[in-house]
Protein backbone atom coordinates (compact mmCIF):
# COMPACT_ATOMS: atom_id res chain seq x y z
CA UNK A 1 0.00 0.00 0.00
CA UNK A 2 1.56 3.31 -1.04
CA UNK A 3 0.66 6.11 1.33
CA UNK A 4 1.21 9.72 0.30
CA UNK A 5 3.71 11.60 2.49
CA UNK A 6 1.74 14.14 4.48
CA UNK A 7 0.87 15.26 7.96
CA UNK A 8 -2.26 13.11 7.66
CA UNK A 9 -0.48 9.75 7.45
CA UNK A 10 -2.33 8.61 10.58
CA UNK A 11 -5.70 9.30 8.96
CA UNK A 12 -4.59 7.55 5.77
CA UNK A 13 -3.68 4.43 7.70
CA UNK A 14 -6.89 4.61 9.74
CA UNK A 15 -9.02 4.95 6.59
CA UNK A 16 -7.18 2.05 4.95
CA UNK A 17 -7.73 -0.20 7.97
CA UNK A 18 -11.35 0.90 8.30
CA UNK A 19 -12.09 -0.30 4.77
CA UNK A 20 -10.18 -3.53 5.35
CA UNK A 21 -12.39 -4.14 8.38
CA UNK A 22 -15.58 -3.09 6.59
CA UNK A 23 -14.86 -5.43 3.69
CA UNK A 24 -14.08 -8.30 6.05
CA UNK A 25 -10.47 -8.66 4.95
CA UNK A 26 -9.66 -8.10 8.61
CA UNK A 27 -12.30 -10.18 10.32
CA UNK A 28 -14.32 -9.71 13.49
CA UNK A 29 -12.23 -10.23 16.65
CA UNK A 30 -9.02 -10.41 14.59
CA UNK A 31 -5.93 -9.19 16.40
CA UNK A 32 -4.04 -6.36 14.72
CA UNK A 33 -0.32 -6.57 15.38
CA UNK A 34 1.28 -3.13 15.23
CA UNK A 35 4.79 -4.17 14.21
CA UNK A 36 3.65 -6.63 11.55
CA UNK A 37 1.21 -4.10 10.11
CA UNK A 38 3.79 -1.30 10.12
CA UNK A 39 6.19 -3.47 8.13
CA UNK A 40 3.47 -4.48 5.67
CA UNK A 41 2.42 -0.87 5.06
CA UNK A 42 5.91 0.59 5.12
CA UNK A 43 5.13 3.05 7.91
CA UNK A 44 6.31 3.59 11.46
CA UNK A 45 4.91 1.62 14.35
CA UNK A 46 4.00 4.89 16.03
CA UNK A 47 1.83 5.87 13.06
CA UNK A 48 0.05 2.53 13.24
CA UNK A 49 -0.52 2.97 16.97
CA UNK A 50 -2.01 6.42 16.41
CA UNK A 51 -4.22 5.06 13.62
CA UNK A 52 -5.53 2.36 15.95
CA UNK A 53 -6.47 5.04 18.46
CA UNK A 54 -8.46 6.73 15.69
CA UNK A 55 -10.19 3.44 14.92
CA UNK A 56 -10.97 2.96 18.59
CA UNK A 57 -12.71 6.33 18.51
CA UNK A 58 -14.68 5.18 15.48
CA UNK A 59 -15.80 2.09 17.34
CA UNK A 60 -14.03 -0.32 15.00
CA UNK A 61 -11.39 -1.76 17.31
CA UNK A 62 -10.90 -2.40 21.01
CA UNK A 63 -7.53 -1.62 22.58
CA UNK A 64 -6.49 -3.69 25.57
CA UNK A 65 -3.29 -2.80 27.50
CA UNK A 66 -0.46 -5.24 26.77
CA UNK A 67 -2.69 -7.21 24.40
CA UNK A 68 -3.02 -4.78 21.49
CA UNK A 69 -5.97 -4.17 19.20
CA UNK A 70 -8.77 -6.48 18.14
CA UNK A 71 -11.56 -5.80 15.67
CA UNK A 72 -14.88 -5.08 17.35
CA UNK A 73 -17.53 -7.40 15.89
CA UNK A 74 -20.44 -5.97 13.96
CA UNK A 75 -23.49 -7.38 15.70
CA UNK A 76 -27.25 -7.07 15.39
CA UNK A 77 -27.53 -4.60 18.26
CA UNK A 78 -25.01 -2.24 16.64
CA UNK A 79 -26.97 -2.24 13.38
CA UNK A 80 -30.25 -1.67 15.21
CA UNK A 81 -28.82 1.31 17.12
CA UNK A 82 -27.12 2.72 14.03
CA UNK A 83 -30.15 3.28 11.81
CA UNK A 84 -32.19 5.93 13.67
CA UNK A 85 -29.09 7.62 15.10
CA UNK A 86 -27.38 7.98 11.72
CA UNK A 87 -30.56 9.13 9.96
CA UNK A 88 -31.22 11.79 12.59
CA UNK A 89 -27.69 13.20 12.70
CA UNK A 90 -27.29 13.09 8.91
CA UNK A 91 -30.53 14.98 8.39
CA UNK A 92 -29.49 17.59 10.93
CA UNK A 93 -26.15 18.06 9.17
CA UNK A 94 -27.74 18.20 5.71
CA UNK A 95 -30.06 20.90 7.01
CA UNK A 96 -27.00 23.06 7.65
CA UNK A 97 -25.53 22.99 4.13
CA UNK A 98 -24.69 26.55 3.20
CA UNK A 99 -24.40 26.87 0.31
CA UNK A 100 -25.25 23.55 -1.32
CA UNK A 101 -22.01 22.18 -2.86
CA UNK A 102 -23.53 21.46 -6.27
CA UNK A 103 -20.26 21.10 -8.18
CA UNK A 104 -18.56 18.82 -5.65
CA UNK A 105 -21.68 16.70 -5.25
CA UNK A 106 -22.09 16.33 -9.01
CA UNK A 107 -18.45 15.33 -9.39
CA UNK A 108 -18.66 12.63 -6.74
CA UNK A 109 -22.00 11.48 -8.16
CA UNK A 110 -20.33 11.00 -11.55
CA UNK A 111 -17.69 8.84 -9.87
CA UNK A 112 -20.44 6.85 -8.18
CA UNK A 113 -22.21 6.23 -11.49
CA UNK A 114 -18.95 5.08 -13.05
CA UNK A 115 -18.27 2.71 -10.16
CA UNK A 116 -21.76 1.23 -10.42
CA UNK A 117 -21.00 -0.02 -13.93
CA UNK A 118 -18.58 -2.53 -12.42
CA UNK A 119 -19.24 -5.53 -10.22
CA UNK A 120 -17.15 -4.00 -7.43
CA UNK A 121 -19.55 -3.28 -4.56
CA UNK A 122 -16.76 -1.85 -2.43
CA UNK A 123 -15.87 0.66 -5.17
CA UNK A 124 -19.49 1.80 -5.24
CA UNK A 125 -19.61 2.24 -1.47
CA UNK A 126 -16.32 4.13 -1.53
CA UNK A 127 -17.83 6.47 -4.12
CA UNK A 128 -20.98 6.79 -2.02
CA UNK A 129 -18.79 7.65 0.96
CA UNK A 130 -17.09 10.37 -1.10
CA UNK A 131 -20.48 11.77 -2.10
CA UNK A 132 -21.66 12.00 1.51
CA UNK A 133 -18.42 13.56 2.66
CA UNK A 134 -18.60 16.12 -0.16
CA UNK A 135 -21.93 17.18 1.28
CA UNK A 136 -20.85 17.13 4.90
CA UNK A 137 -17.75 19.21 4.16
CA UNK A 138 -20.12 22.10 3.43
CA UNK A 139 -22.21 21.64 6.55
CA UNK A 140 -22.08 24.14 9.37
CA UNK A 141 -22.83 21.45 11.89
CA UNK A 142 -19.55 21.83 13.77
CA UNK A 143 -20.80 19.72 16.67
CA UNK A 144 -22.46 17.12 14.44
CA UNK A 145 -19.59 16.42 12.06
CA UNK A 146 -17.25 14.74 14.58
CA UNK A 147 -20.16 12.52 15.58
CA UNK A 148 -21.03 11.66 12.00
CA UNK A 149 -17.53 10.70 10.88
CA UNK A 150 -17.46 7.30 12.62
CA UNK A 151 -21.09 6.69 11.71
CA UNK A 152 -20.41 7.18 8.00
CA UNK A 153 -17.72 4.50 8.17
CA UNK A 154 -19.99 2.22 10.20
CA UNK A 155 -22.58 2.74 7.47
CA UNK A 156 -20.06 1.52 4.92
CA UNK A 157 -19.46 -1.59 7.00
CA UNK A 158 -23.19 -2.21 7.28
CA UNK A 159 -23.58 -1.60 3.55
CA UNK A 160 -20.98 -4.23 2.73
CA UNK A 161 -22.72 -6.63 5.09
CA UNK A 162 -26.06 -5.86 3.42
CA UNK A 163 -24.47 -6.51 0.03
CA UNK A 164 -24.23 -10.20 0.89
CA UNK A 165 -28.04 -10.45 0.84
CA UNK A 166 -29.66 -11.56 -2.40
CA UNK A 167 -32.07 -8.59 -2.38
CA UNK A 168 -29.23 -6.06 -2.33
CA UNK A 169 -28.97 -4.01 -5.52
CA UNK A 170 -25.84 -1.88 -5.78
CA UNK A 171 -27.66 0.46 -8.17
CA UNK A 172 -29.86 1.55 -5.26
CA UNK A 173 -26.91 3.56 -3.95
CA UNK A 174 -26.71 5.46 -7.23
CA UNK A 175 -30.44 6.13 -7.29
CA UNK A 176 -30.39 7.24 -3.66
CA UNK A 177 -27.49 9.65 -4.06
CA UNK A 178 -28.93 11.07 -7.28
CA UNK A 179 -32.29 11.59 -5.61
CA UNK A 180 -30.67 13.15 -2.55
CA UNK A 181 -28.61 15.44 -4.78
CA UNK A 182 -31.74 16.64 -6.56
CA UNK A 183 -33.76 17.08 -3.37
CA UNK A 184 -31.01 19.06 -1.66
CA UNK A 185 -30.42 21.24 -4.72
CA UNK A 186 -34.14 22.12 -4.87
CA UNK A 187 -34.37 22.46 -1.06
CA UNK A 188 -37.08 19.82 -0.85
CA UNK A 189 -36.63 19.01 2.83
CA UNK A 190 -39.53 16.54 2.98
CA UNK A 191 -38.05 14.45 0.17
CA UNK A 192 -34.58 14.61 1.75
CA UNK A 193 -36.01 13.26 5.00
CA UNK A 194 -37.96 10.50 3.25
CA UNK A 195 -34.95 9.42 1.19
CA UNK A 196 -32.55 9.28 4.12
CA UNK A 197 -34.91 7.43 6.45
CA UNK A 198 -36.06 4.88 3.88
CA UNK A 199 -32.61 4.09 2.51
CA UNK A 200 -30.87 3.73 5.86
CA UNK A 201 -33.72 1.60 7.22
CA UNK A 202 -33.64 -0.69 4.17
CA UNK A 203 -29.89 -1.22 4.26
CA UNK A 204 -29.98 -1.97 7.98
CA UNK A 205 -32.77 -4.49 7.42
CA UNK A 206 -30.72 -6.32 4.80
CA UNK A 207 -27.69 -6.32 7.09
CA UNK A 208 -29.78 -7.63 9.98
CA UNK A 209 -31.04 -10.57 7.95
CA UNK A 210 -27.51 -11.78 7.22
CA UNK A 211 -25.78 -14.07 9.68
CA UNK A 212 -23.79 -12.43 12.44
CA UNK A 213 -20.74 -14.14 13.82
Amino acid sequence: MGFQPSSNITEQIADHLAWEIAAGRIGDRARIQELKLARALGVSRGSVREALLVLQGRGLVDLVPRRGATVRPLNAAAVEDFGPLFSDLLLRALGRLEPYPAANAARTLDALCAASKTDDVEAVLRARDAFLRALLDSSRGEVLLPLLDPLVMLGNRIGLRAATHTDFDVRDSVRWCAGLHEALATKDSERVSALVNAFVRRECQLAQITKFS
